[in-house]
């Protein structure tokens, strides 16, 4: 990435914390809406042009936010001026790469966000799409492997690059699972349903992606990081079944849990029972 301060750490769960600072909304009418409703939050997806018309002030908003959390939490050096060029570069519009944005609010606070990028798989590059610090022989051996897959193992021509995924940490264990529902349906909606995300497997995003359905596909060693592949709309109805209130919480999360111990070699029954949901 030709952008400053570009630090070597991995998407995974984060926290942001600001007032109201989307008022050029658009908001989702699927179930779920209700169902946060009533706990008291809303989600707004953002797609191409809508993510494009996000004011400058707001922009600069969101890039405090980002430095303040992401210093205080993880550690990283962002100042005022490189938050904002991050955060412009992740969500400007550019030809063969629409960009979507999803935020999570409580009130007027926004809690938690994800955001990635539709594009085909020839647009993907190895410098900008794979993790961060690496060397550049390293991003171009995901490259080709991502390629190799989508080519002849899924057979996919597009995909849904997730890049950033993050929740408040006093409300991340109960919706990071669920934040990134909105921006997946709008991917199925615009004719894509397959995913591409990058981690580390020492964070909690990999099992996560495991639960969801993500399947690793390429480990990089260096830094503990992985490539994860998978179909969106499984992912999603893994999520609304979690998220339903339609039976105990055991048999609502039976498929996530199973999908993480069957991937991990792990004992399915004892793990439900440490993980009732």
């Amino acid at each position: 990435m030709n952008i400053g301060n570009v630090s070597n750490r991995t998407p995974a769960i984060k926290g942001i914390h600001t007032q109201g600072i989307l008022s050029d909304r658009q908001t989702d009418t699927d179930p779920m809406a209700s169902k946060l409703s009533a706990m008291g939050l809303r989600i707004q997806t953002f797609e191409g042009n809508q993510v494009d018309r996000l004011s400058e002030s707001q922009l600069v908003q969101i890039a405090h936010c980002y430095r303040e959390i992401f210093n205080e939490s993880w550690g990283e050096s962002w100042d005022e001026v490189s938050a904002l060029r991050e955060v412009k570069y992740n969500l400007r519009v550019e030809r063969g790469r629409t960009p979507i944005a999803s935020f999570l609010y409580q009130g007027h606070k926004l809690i938690g966000f994800a955001w990635g990028v539709l594009l085909n798989k020839d647009s993907l590059a190895a410098e900008r799409d794979m993790p961060f610090g690496l060397h550049s022989d390293e991003k171009e051996k995901g490259l080709k492997v991502s390629l190799y897959w989508l080519d002849n193992i899924a057979k996919q021509n597009k995909l849904f690059l997730l890049r950033e995924l993050g929740v408040l940490k006093t409300h991340r264990k109960l919706m990071a699972p669920f934040l990134t529902i909105s921006a997946f349906k709008r991917a199925i909606n615009l004719g894509y349903n397959t995913t591409l995300f990058w981690t580390n497997i020492d964070s909690g995003v990999f099992n996560w992606g495991l639960g969801v359905g993500l399947t690793p596909v390429h480990f990089f060693i260096t830094k503990n990081l992985l490539l994860m592949f998978g179909s969106i709309s499984y992912t999603v109805s893994i999520l609304e079944r979690a998220f339903s209130n339609d039976s105990s919480g055991t048999k609502r999360y039976s498929e996530f849990f199973g999908n993480i111990n069957r991937y991990l070699c792990k004992d399915y029954g004892k793990s439900l029972h440490r993980n009732p949901g």
